[in-house]
């Protein structure tokens, strides 16, 4: 099941933060608190949010000053979440 977490931090004020396992993703806020665009997905780290990338026929979720290869699980995973958060939300 998704969990919705709010995280106080101002840098994110203006988004809604759904997780999921090990998955994250900001869902832009309106006006009127509602919901707007849905960012990429990403893995939370203990180093931040890492965007999943290809390169080189390879699967990486990169951060900052991180790259950390991802496992076919991991982006089965990640791709379910984002396709469920859409159906949820849309």
């Amino acid at each position: 099941m998704m969990e919705y977490r709010e995280y106080p931090h101002s840098e994110i004020e203006n988004h809604w933060v759904f997780e999921w396992d090990s998955s994250i993703a900001l869902v832009e806020r309106t006006k009127a608190n509602g919901l707007s665009r849905i960012g990429s997905p990403r893995l939370l780290m203990e180093r931040g949010m890492a965007v999943l990338v290809e390169r080189g026929g390879r699967h990486l979720f990169v951060a900052k000053e991180v790259e950390v290869e991802a496992s076919a699980d991991q982006v089965v995973a990640l791709r379910a979440f984002a396709r469920d958060l859409e159906g949820a939300l849309r």
